[in-house]
């Protein structure tokens, strides 16, 4: 039985495959670096690809979102002793498993490849970000069926222009059940206000009807909100394409973090 080299120690089973022995260094995610020993040619190149993309910036977590749904796809994480792809992810690249289920989850829907291998939107779909996709993954069908979402691209219900908050509240109209218009939807207080209401956190003094878990879930909406009218303004700012690049990261995590609690 063959090891990574690792400080987690995964086991690897041995495999009939032909593979030539690779060992390199993986930056993880936290700043640790990682030297990891695989022997699956299919489980190198995804590995490659994602730590490829990752450094190459932001545009490219569209790329990585696609590579984690390919592995998933051709089970190729199977062979380094890896449980399923969210464990990959986690191990090798310090990627939150709420993470990688959201990327593969976005990709498997919105995304393809065209006959040169490289990562495109599936046909009729506009240029959307990983943060719009993930609000948009409600409307999806078993998995990779977006009918729903091109009809209301179509309808103009939903555009690519629109803030994550809009595509949020649009998809909640849209999968609203009958007899709930959407003029009740618009005459809803914003989450800045709704936080406001609710005042400073004290576990005692909570208003009525208004628990701990609700207030957390007002507030990160809130935060949400918040930021998203800050990457607005920001964008009338002349500033380095880093700062883009995090505000896009803060943004994703954000989502990320709020799809994970309410899961």
């Amino acid at each position: 039985m063959r090891t990574n080299v690792e400080n987690t120690n995964v086991q690897t089973e041995q495999t009939e495959q032909k593979a030539e022995l690779v060992s390199y260094d993986v930056v993880a995610m936290n700043g640790n670096k990682k030297e990891l020993t695989f022997y699956n040619t299919d489980l190198i190149r995804h590995t490659q690809s994602i730590q490829k993309y990752r450094d190459a910036g932001n545009l490219a977590i569209l790329a990585i979102a696609h590579e984690f749904d390919a592995m998933d796809k051709d089970k190729s994480y199977e062979t380094a002793g890896f449980k399923t792809v969210a464990d990959f992810g986690r191990i090798v690249f310090d990627y939150k498993p709420a993470t990688v289920s959201l990327y593969l989850r976005s990709a498997r829907a919105f995304l393809t490849e065209d006959e040169n291998g490289n990562v495109q939107y599936k046909p009729n779909l506009p240029k959307l970000t990983v943060g719009q996709m993930i609000e948009l993954l409600p409307l999806v069908k078993d998995g990779e069926d977006i009918t729903p979402v091109i009809d209301a691209l179509k309808s103009g219900e939903i555009n690519c222009q629109m803030s994550t908050k809009a595509i949020r509240d649009a998809v909640s109209s849209i999968r609203a059940i009958p007899g709930k218009t959407k003029d009740n939807d618009k005459s809803d207080k914003s989450d800045l206000a709704k936080a406001d209401k609710l005042g400073e956190y004290d576990k005692d003094k909570l208003p009525k009807n208004t628990t701990p878990e609700s207030y957390a879930k007002t507030n990160l909406d809130a935060s949400i909100e918040a930021f998203e009218n800050y990457a607005k303004a920001m964008a009338d700012v002349e500033h380095e394409e880093t700062v883009s690049s995090k505000i896009d990261e803060v943004m994703t995590k954000l989502q990320e973090l709020r799809a994970e609690l309410t899961k």
